[in-house]
């Protein structure tokens, strides 16, 4: 099987070209910490956080007055006004304002830069923010903040992937760089990029296998219409693994548990069916991360379901504060899958304000309209589609809107890294009917508490050209790391071992 070439200089997919760098806007939100009662008194100023998203490269420290913070009530911003400032070790004196308000201006000079986040600490008759640019315990939507960035920095010194050459495009060697299924074609041209420093040419370097054929283009190229049959998609991967088997001695000296294919379609899963040692020992990065299905969450990988539709990147993140945000919950999409038409059923054309449910007969592209309710919303539904995941938890993410994950049975991505549940609210299908009251309970601290985490949790669901530490794809490859050293502990207990019986 020879292989076709396709990418221009640097090994970098046409996609790649089309990305645009983004610059990330969002404003000085202040809130509570989500266990602090939900009270109307004023309160202690150590438990107050303030999170804009991103700051000068410099050491620019805030401060605020803590007579003035004690003074705040709950659901209070800070305001920019009449604040002044120095960049390298200044100060930025600022007013405490008792209204939802965000000053521009104030905005536009802190939020440069993606990716960094603010904690105050209480220094005198002062409180200053300072700048934070790795995982941080105090945001505490980690587990162990420094556990993952201790095997992030092991994974960066000592992680190495081969990635077979065999086969011709566009069966394998690309994918989809736009729309639902953009992931796909994003990490096939990442990890056959030359320069990525993950990927190495010499296989006895290799700590894992990297299969490269694209179960979406498959199903393109492969499926016959009407038909109802993965069986021309399941042969061809059961020949692909035969013949890497045949030609190379890697597959069978690990019965396949080293290696590791990467899809976001919805049939990924069911396409190794028919290679019995690779469906069961292999690892698979998969969007559909469906617990009752054929995933296991101790060796395989949830992936994001990120969409680029157009193959444009998003320019500007974040949406409107909290307290401007007039909408308690929104979701627009197609009537599919098990879980939507209950909740189409219950919710679906109710007459209420609060609840801004549309259905339609296709999910519904990311036009303007579609980001701005997700901008208004304060919590936005992520009900399953045909599978558990959906794109909407990312770009619930992205736009400030915390998500609501109806189902029952999905592993969510990074989530032995991750606490979900300081950020995300997650909703058992059986409760679809009280969805309201039940979102409409949460405190207004917590809320705010949860849509502030949003901003630190972003970055770990953003793609960026090239890959910068923490982000989706450094994410990706830090769980798979993690699968590996699980291996080489002898800590994945199900390894098939052909002809053992």
């Amino acid at each position: 099987m020879g292989r076709t070439a396709y990418r221009g200089d640097g090994g970098l997919g046409l996609c790649f070209a089309m990305l645009l760098a983004f610059v990330v806007l969002g404003s000085v939100a202040l809130w509570r910490s989500p266990h602090q009662a939900d009270s109307g008194d004023a309160v202690n100023p150590s438990t107050f956080l303030v999170a804009p998203l991103g700051s000068y490269r410099g050491a620019l420290e805030t401060t605020y007055p803590r007579r003035a913070l004690a003074q705040l009530k709950k659901g209070d911003m800070l305001s920019g006004e009449g604040g002044s400032s120095r960049k390298d070790g200044g100060q930025r004196k600022a007013r405490v304002g008792n209204k939802a308000e965000a000053d521009d201006q104030l905005r536009e000079k802190l939020l440069k830069e993606i990716g960094s986040s603010w904690e105050i600490d209480g220094l005198g008759t002062d409180v200053a923010l300072k700048p934070v640019s790795d995982p941080q315990e105090s945001t505490r939507i980690y587990y162990d903040a420094s556990a993952l960035i201790a095997t992030h920095a092991e994974m960066e010194e000592k992680f190495k992937v081969y990635v077979y050459k065999d086969g011709d495009e566009p069966l394998v060697h690309t994918g989809p760089c736009k729309q639902i299924y953009a992931i796909d074609g994003l990490f096939q041209n990442e990890l056959q990029r030359e320069t990525n420093k993950f990927v190495t040419k010499d296989p006895a370097r290799a700590d894992l296998f990297f299969v490269p054929y694209n179960p979406t283009n498959a199903v393109d190229l492969l499926f016959e219409p009407g038909s109802h049959s993965y069986a021309p998609m399941v042969e061809f991967v059961k020949d692909y693994i035969s013949h890497i088997q045949s030609q190379h001695p890697y597959f069978n000296q690990s019965n396949g548990t080293d290696h590791f294919m990467l899809s976001c379609h919805d049939w990924s899963s069911y396409t190794t069916w028919a290679h019995k040692v690779f469906d069961i020992n292999s690892i698979k990065v998969l969007c559909n991360a469906n617990s009752s299905q054929n995933y296991h969450s101790q060796k395989d990988v949830s992936l994001p379901e990120l969409t680029i539709p157009g193959g444009m990147y998003p320019l500007v993140f974040d949406g409107d504060p909290p307290a401007i945000r007039t909408l308690l919950a929104f979701f627009s999409g197609g009537d599919h899958g098990p879980i939507r038409p209950l909740l189409f059923q219950q919710w679906l054309n109710r007459n209420d304000s609060d609840m801004l449910i549309f259905k339609q007969t296709q999910v519904i592209s990311l036009d303007e309209n579609y980001i701005k309710l997700m901008e208004r919303s304060k919590f936005c539904l992520c009900p399953a589609g045909y599978d558990v995941n959906s794109p909407r938890l990312v770009q619930s993410i992205y736009y400030g809107c915390v998500p609501v994950i109806v189902t029952d049975d999905f592993v969510l991505p990074f989530s032995e890294v991750l606490r979900w549940e300081t950020f995300s609210v997650r909703l058992p299908v059986k409760d679809i009917p009280n969805m309201k009251k039940i979102i409409a309970s949460i405190p207004l601290a917590t809320y705010i508490s949860m849509q502030a985490k949003l901003k630190h949790v972003r970055r770990h669901f953003i793609w960026n050209n090239p890959p910068q530490k923490y982000d989706i794809f450094h994410m990706v490859m830090h769980d798979l790391w993690v699968r590996k050293k699980r291996l080489l502990n002898n800590e994945i207990e199900y390894v098939y071992v052909p002809n053992a019986h």
